[in-house]
């Protein structure tokens, strides 16, 4: 269960920190294999939440309530509690992202189209077609 825990911590940040960067991509050239992917796993990790809240609450009946001291974070969780510090949280997400892009949670995905990627890439063609003219 503590593993369980762990992950229903962590999932929240991963989730954000790929929100984040998928802001950070927005505008770029042909990137729709990186948005569906991130979208992809946004969903996974989203649904895998949801998974672990039912199974805390329904099964275990635990609820995991935060706390933030200083630079240290707490959790309890029924009659444990955990205590990370940032840098602590930070490694863990990294390691949690990692296994969903190419660990053994990675799984195919569909490449979507995106509205900002066409947008641009009107952008490109307008502009390569000017040049083409002079």
């Amino acid at each position: 269960m503590q593993e369980l825990i762990k992950e229903y911590i962590i999932l929240p940040m991963a989730i954000k920190t790929l929100q984040h960067d998928r802001e950070l991509l927005k505008g770029r050239n042909a990137l729709n294999i990186y948005w569906s992917k991130i979208d992809h796993v946004i969903g996974q990790m989203q649904q895998r939440h949801n998974d672990i809240k039912r199974q805390l609450i329904g099964k275990h009946k635990v609820r995991v309530n935060a706390y933030k001291e200083d630079n240290v974070r707490r959790y309890a969780a029924g009659d444990q509690t955990y205590e990370y510090t940032s840098d602590q949280l930070k490694d863990m997400t990294t390691a949690l992202i990692r296994t969903y892009l190419k660990g053994n949670r990675a799984t195919d995905f569909e490449v979507g189209w995106y509205e900002e990627s066409l947008k641009t890439d009107q952008d490109f063609i307008k502009d390569f077609s000017k040049k083409d003219m002079l």
